[in-house]
């Protein structure tokens, strides 16, 4: 998840959060689906591929990442 935002000095900043969904074994049961969120840290927006960068940086696999948008 990533949100961006604008500090008093007028900067934006993108806030990077992963989302890991573990299954269960048997994966006919949704139950013992473990859900965890890690708060990685702001990204100083200079360019508009910071979050391929920063997930990068990290070692994340894009072919593992997916994006749901919501915004209201």
């Amino acid at each position: 998840m990533a949100d961006e935002s604008r500090d008093v000095g007028g900067h934006e900043h993108l806030s990077v959060v992963v989302r890991v969904v573990s299954s269960p074994s048997n994966t006919m049961s949704n139950k013992n689906e473990v859900i965890q969120e890690y708060f990685l840290g702001l990204v100083r927006l200079h360019e508009f591929d910071a979050i391929v960068q920063f997930l990068n940086l990290h070692q994340i696999d894009l072919k593992s990442c997916i994006g749901v948008c919501f915004d209201g």
